[in-house]
């Protein structure tokens, strides 16, 4: 995959996550623990 070397920076995933959830009218945003997030539309 081409995204084998990339790495993000926890802080910087945790605020980009934060300012789209506060984007979104609604929650769909969902923290799935162990493996990241999912968009429910």
């Amino acid at each position: 995959m081409g995204f084998k070397n990339n790495f993000v920076n926890d802080n910087t995933l945790t605020a980009t996550v934060r300012r789209l959830r506060q984007k979104l009218d609604e929650p769909l945003l969902k923290t799935i623990h162990g493996i990241g997030y999912r968009l429910e539309i």
